[in-house]
């Protein structure tokens, strides 16, 4: 189901089958990744389409991010059985090389790269049990047990497509990891997170890592948190971080 769903040149939307998540949930699942329209008359239409083609398919899960201040495509969304689950936003650094992080926290801990396999076993099992906050995480109709296999998972995809990773270990033991994509001067975090009894520990390793990214020449981070998610916002406004964008996330049960 890769494909643009097209009423005309100036109404269409981009969906993408996304079996990493059908893998993780045991059903067909889909994002919309894109809508553009000029008339709003004409969503309902639009949404309509979609889930036609998405029938068709046999997905039983469809979700999307949104312009929070999409007005009309939030009320066709809903018109159509979509549901609110999420709060999404894009925060960055924009001038990283100017910051001195090391003022706010401490910014020395020893960092490296994981290796072997045993590493990355350690990796997705953090991954599956650290994290309170995601789409689906966040999504009451989504079972939590899901969420959790869907990011373990997900380490491996990561690993796959060569993205970076930096971990702290202390006794032997994986304590906080981060995975990133750096594209030119821009850092983009995938995933970071500690330990659930090792949150004190996130101030010092994100202005450590950070710290690393500015060694490198980075001149901008940027990542998605969730707006439930207090700490790492909190955390990033103390690092000199800003929201960019904010996003709502809508998902559909069939």
């Amino acid at each position: 189901m890769d494909e643009r769903i097209t009423l005309d040149d100036d109404h269409w939307l981009r969906v993408r089958e996304t079996p990493w998540d059908t893998r993780a949930f045991g059903f067909s699942t889909a994002e919309i990744l894109d809508v553009r329209y000029r008339d709003p008359q004409i969503l309902d239409a639009l949404v309509g389409a979609y889930l036609k083609a998405a029938r068709e398919a046999c997905v039983r899960f469809s979700y999307c991010r949104i312009d929070a201040s999409d007005f009309p495509l939030r009320r066709a969304l809903q018109a159509h059985g979509f549901y609110y689950a999420e709060t999404a936003m894009l925060i960055a650094n924009a001038n990283v090389r100017a910051e001195a992080f090391g003022r706010a926290f401490r910014n020395d801990m020893s960092l490296s790269t994981p290796e072997t396999d045993a590493d990355f076993d350690e990796i997705r099992g953090l991954a599956r049990d650290a994290f309170r906050y995601s789409r689906f995480h966040e999504d009451p109709n989504i079972p939590r047990q899901s969420a959790e296999r869907r990011y373990f998972n997900w380490i491996d995809d990561l690993r796959l497509q060569e993205k970076e990773f930096l971990v702290y270990k202390a006794g032997g033991a994986i304590h906080a990891f981060v995975v990133f994509l750096v594209e030119g001067a821009t850092a983009t975090v995938i995933l970071a997170g500690s330990q659930a009894d090792k949150g004190f520990l996130s101030p010092f390793f994100w202005s450590s890592f950070l710290t690393g990214f500015q060694r490198r020449g980075i001149r901008r981070v940027e990542g998605i948190v969730s707006a439930a998610n207090l700490g790492v916002l909190n955390l990033a406004v103390k690092l000199g971080f800003h929201v960019e964008w904010v996003r709502l996330g809508f998902h559909r049960c069939e």
